[in-house]
């Protein structure tokens, strides 16, 4: 086997199970149409696993030194994962976060004003990166791109969700929660699986060294 195969599969890897648990979780809640403490009890744990693994990405991210990586992507992915850890802790440390509406109103503005920046970092920074590689290398292919370019669609998403919880509000019951939350991770879902395949269409250039 190549050695670029073998110095990419950690980071396809962890980013199949990204999709993987986005997926399953998506499934879950258009499945079996839960109610509302168990989209948070179950959300929880989602949360928790999905960040953990999304620190397990930017680490191998960070050992993949790829060429013209956007930093502000790589930042943005830390602070999602840092996030969605604090979340779920948050809600499994203190369950009385959903029964509460003041302490509910927050965490939902806290999530909703980390999507919108989000979405807007990512789009930028996927459309500077993107204009500085075409006039680097006249259009050419390149792995950073194939990985990264998903993400500016994530942030895309990001930013319409937020757009539509500060027009209409925030899900106030458990049918247009699990349907938001359905449809946004099953986006990732979708996001993390194209970043995968990405990620191992194109040998890492240090590694053929």
């Amino acid at each position: 086997m190549p050695r670029s195969s073998v110095s990419a599969f950690p980071l396809v890897a962890a980013l199949l199970l990204r999709a993987g648990v986005n997926g399953a979780f998506a499934v879950w809640l258009f499945t079996r149409a839960p109610v509302w403490l168990d989209i948070f009890s179950v959300g929880a744990n989602y949360a928790l696993v999905d960040g953990l693994l999304g620190l397990l990405t930017v680490v191998l991210l960070a050992r993949q030194k790829l060429i013209g990586t956007p930093p502000p992507l790589v930042s943005m992915m830390l602070a999602d994962a840092v996030l969605r850890c604090g979340a779920g802790i948050a809600i499994l440390a203190l369950p009385g976060i959903p029964y509460f509406p003041i302490t509910l109103v927050l965490f939902y503005g806290v999530l909703g004003v980390w999507a919108a920046s989000a979405g807007v970092i990512a789009m930028i920074a996927w459309f500077v990166a993107h204009e500085r590689s075409k006039e680097a290398s006249l259009g050419s292919p390149s792995r950073t791109h194939a990985l990264f370019d998903p993400l500016e669609a994530a942030g895309l998403i990001a930013l319409m969700l937020a757009g539509y919880a500060f027009l209409v509000g925030p899900p106030a019951t458990a049918e247009t929660l699990h349907i938001a939350a359905g449809v946004a991770c099953g986006a990732l879902a979708v996001v993390f699986l194209v970043a995968a395949f990405g990620a191992a269409s194109f040998p890492t250039p240090h590694a053929e060294a």
